[in-house]
């Protein structure tokens, strides 16, 4: 029973990174920054951080016997939405921000990012914010391949460093300010 279980598993693999890689395909408009960020990049990013943390052993080590087939699924399809998302923003003419409606999260925070201020700062380096995504991409379809492998340890290592190159684009177009 256990075989079928993991046939049956291993089948949704493919269409899980297929569905989850294509959901959304590159507006003819501008790409909105906040959704992007908010609902793919952010969202799947945690969702790669809260797997590889699971598999921790006491020593603080990445132990692939923490991986469940299940996990790895997950894995490969937040790494396919996630690169995907970084895509659309990597290969967008233009970008806004927010849509209508949209706040981001701490635009009513004194000190908080502001929406106009961020706009300037995406349209003053639009080629540098796609340059950040594309090779934001590139890093997340690494750690696809390693998954590919079940090379739990590099998925890990490459999984560490996101952390430092989110917040250098962070620094540079949503709160320049700060990195002075």
């Amino acid at each position: 029973m256990a075989d079928w279980k993991l046939l049956g598993m291993a089948a949704l693999v493919p269409m899980a990174v297929l569905t989850q890689g294509a959901v959304k395909p590159a507006p003819k408009g501008p790409v909105v920054v906040y959704s992007e960020m908010h609902d793919h990049v952010a969202a799947k990013a945690q969702v790669l951080w809260d797997i590889t943390n699971a598999t921790l052993d006491d020593e603080g080590n990445p132990s692939a016997k923490k991986m469940k087939p299940a996990d790895w699924i997950k894995l490969k399809a937040a790494l396919a939405d996630l690169s995907a998302s970084l895509n659309r923003l990597g290969g967008a003419k233009s970008f806004v921000v927010r849509g209508p409606g949209q706040k981001i999260l701490d635009e009513d925070t004194t000190g908080g990012a502001k929406p106009a201020d961020i706009q300037h700062h995406i349209d003053a380096n639009p080629a540098g914010f796609r340059q950040y995504a594309t090779a934001l991409a590139r890093q997340i379809d690494g750690i696809g391949k390693a998954a590919d492998r079940r090379d739990l340890k590099t998925v890990y290592e490459a999984a560490s460093e996101l952390d430092g190159q989110c917040e250098t684009c962070h620094q540079t177009f949503w709160f320049p300010k700060d990195a002075q």
